[in-house]
């Protein structure tokens, strides 16, 4: 489905997007439909959880009301005192496959705190352990 989109939306304006929105190193090469799989765009953790904090406080370029509809397709997981909005990735550079999960957790004071982590995949088995690493690490953390 992101292929699609990405294809539908032309490298050219999906170049101009990157760009205005700081994302990364903004890089696509000549494949718009795998750039962030396989391609040119990187992007640390750090900046991740940065580019993630613009979009959970509705800071990002773009319309306010599309920010809020993007962040209610990533709500996972709600109680009586979080809420828990995530998406997961996944990237084969070189031969190399790096899981990613990242999103933020809102307490009910309305505190904003994200994360991004990012794995080396060894196996298929590391693949669905990406959502459950990250909440035994944030439940350490004591923010879920």
């Amino acid at each position: 489905m992101h292929q699609e989109i990405a294809k539908r939306t032309g490298l050219a304006i999906m170049k101009k997007e990157l760009y205005r929105l700081h994302y990364g190193n903004r890089k696509i090469g000549n494949d718009v439909t795998k750039f962030w799989l396989d391609g040119p765009l990187k992007i640390s953790p750090q900046e991740q959880a940065q580019f993630i904090y613009k979009l959970a406080t509705k800071q990002l370029p773009i319309d306010k009301t599309i920010q809020s509809e993007v962040a209610n397709m990533l709500l996972i997981k709600q109680t009586a005192n979080i809420k828990i909005y995530a998406k997961s990735g996944l990237a084969n550079i070189n031969g190399e496959r790096t899981g990613w999960y990242v999103g933020w957790v809102e307490n009910a004071d309305g505190k904003i705190k994200t994360f991004a982590l990012n794995v080396a995949i060894s196996d298929d088995k590391a693949v669905s352990k990406r959502e459950s690493l990250t909440l035994q690490c944030l439940a350490k953390l004591k923010i879920i």
